[in-house]
């Protein structure tokens, strides 16, 4: 009876152990929507720039941007990039509110 009662205190420690912890959205909470992303412009001449700009709304937000080449400058919802050589690129911004909720977008820019 002992090694039952052990035995069930230990299985109860593992499986609370194993529950993600998810964050409580509040009702009054901001849904977060990601409504667009956009760059000034989307052909390039190499060494040139352009200013990409992503819209959304939602609770203490995040901005996190990926390239799959090129620079970015800045941080936040506007960002500028650039590029030394040719090749079509895509940009993306995922945005994460307060609640972990994850939403992203790209956008492709062409540099020749």
């Amino acid at each position: 009876m002992k090694k039952l009662f052990i035995l069930l205190i230990l299985s109860s420690v593992f499986f609370y152990s194993c529950k993600k912890d998810k964050k409580e959205i509040p009702t009054n909470a901001t849904k977060l929507e990601f409504t667009s992303l956009a760059a000034e412009d989307t052909t390039l001449a190499i060494n040139e720039y352009t200013k990409i700009h992503a819209i959304a709304t939602g609770d203490e937000l995040q901005y996190k941007w990926t390239f799959s080449g090129g620079a970015i400058v800045g941080s936040g919802k506007d960002v500028e990039w650039s590029v030394c050589h040719s090749d079509i690129f895509t940009i993306s911004c995922e945005v994460v509110d307060k609640y972990d909720n994850k939403v992203s977008k790209s956008i492709k820019i062409y540099a020749k």
